[in-house]
């Protein structure tokens, strides 16, 4: 029956996101990269998920 379907187009809003610039040591950029590479994500999504998770701890409190 997939003749009878009809194609649709579907969009997903994405937030808006603003480029955050951030000076680290070399030293927190390797345990970052570390921790990172042990739960299979990129460094900067670590740095990311850590800022929203203890954001929303604090809104929380």
């Amino acid at each position: 029956y997939l003749s009878e379907t009809k194609e649709v187009k579907v969009n997903f809003a994405r937030p808006n996101k603003k480029l955050v610039s951030l000076r680290l040591d070399e030293k927190t950029i390797r345990e970052l990269k570390k921790i990172a590479e042990s739960k299979g994500i990129g460094y900067l999504q670590l740095v990311r998920m850590w800022v929203l998770e203890n954001l929303n701890k604090l809104k929380a409190a």
